[in-house]
C-alpha cells in the first residue's frame, strides 16, 4: 500500500493535474478552487489509475475520457466537475446545456443532442484531448446508461455494476481506445472495443455474443 500525496492551494486557477500525485489549483477567474470539487479528485486519481493499470502509461490517444468514465461511475453525474465554471463547458463546436463542469460526457446533455463519433471527433476536435476522450466516454456513459436498460432491460444498479466491472477491466488492458481509421476505429486487440468485448466474454469465444454483444 502506497501513500497519495494531494498538494492544495497551488497559486495558479483553472487546472489541476496529476503527476504521480493530485494537484490541485486555488480558486481565480471563473473556476473554482479545484481541491474543493470531488469531481476532480476523481479524475486525476483517475489518471493515476490509467498510469498504473495492466499497460503502464496513459492510455492513447487519450486518457482524459478514461478518467472522466471513472469519475462518473463514482458520482453517478455525467457532468464532470459540476461548478468548476460559472456557466456551462463549451464542447469544441458542441457545448453543455447546463454542466458547469469541464465536459458532459452524456451527448444527450449536449446542444447537438447526437453521440460524437470517429469521424466528428477528426474534424473537430483538433487534437484536443480532452475532447478526443470524450468520444469514447459518451460510449461508455451510454453503454451504462441506455443499451444495457433498452437491450436487457436490466435496472441501473444493475447496468452499473455491469458497466464498472468491464471497464475496469477493459480499460487496464487498453492500449489505444481507437485502432485504424474513421467512421469506426478498427479493431485491433488493443483496442478499447475488442478490451471491453474480452472483460464481457463468459467462454473464450468472441464472435457468439460473449454474451452482451450487440
Amino acid at each position: 500500500m502506497g501513500k497519495l500525496t494531494a498538494n492544495v492551494n497551488i497559486n495558479s486557477s483553472c487546472n489541476a493535474f496529476w503527476n504521480g500525485g493530485i494537484n490541485f489549483y486555488r480558486s481565480g477567474g471563473s473556476c473554482a478552487n479545484t481541491g474543493e470539487l470531488s469531481a476532480v479528485l476523481d479524475h486525476e486519481w483517475g489518471h493515476g489509475m490509467d498510469a498504473n493499470d495492466v499497460i503502464g502509461g496513459i492510455s492513447q490517444p487519450s486518457g482524459e475520457g478514461i478518467a472522466d468514465v471513472y469519475t462518473a461511475l463514482r458520482l453517478g453525474d455525467s457532468c464532470i466537475g459540476r461548478n468548476f465554471n460559472s456557466s456551462p463547458c463549451g464542447g469544441n463546436g458542441n457545448p453543455c446545456k447546463s454542466c458547469t463542469g469541464v465536459r458532459d460526457i452524456d451527448y444527450l446533455a449536449r446542444q447537438s443532442g447526437e453521440p460524437q463519433t470517429y469521424s466528428w471527433t477528426n474534424q473537430n476536435c483538433g487534437g484536443s484531448v480532452h475532447c478526443i476522450g470524450n468520444t469514447y466516454a459518451q460510449a461508455i456513459w451510454s453503454l451504462w446508461k441506455r443499451k444495457l436498460p433498452q437491450l436487457f432491460g436490466y435496472d441501473d444498479n444493475t447496468a452499473l455494476e455491469v458497466v464498472t466491472r468491464l471497464t475496469y477491466i477493459a480499460a487496464g488492458a487498453t492500449s489505444t481506445w481507437f485502432s485504424g481509421g474513421p467512421p469506426y476505429g478498427g479493431c485491433a486487440g488493443g483496442s478499447g472495443y475488442m478490451n471491453f468485448l474480452a472483460a464481457d466474454d463468459d467462454n473464450g469465444n468472441l464472435n457468439d455474443g460473449t454474451p452482451r454483444k450487440c
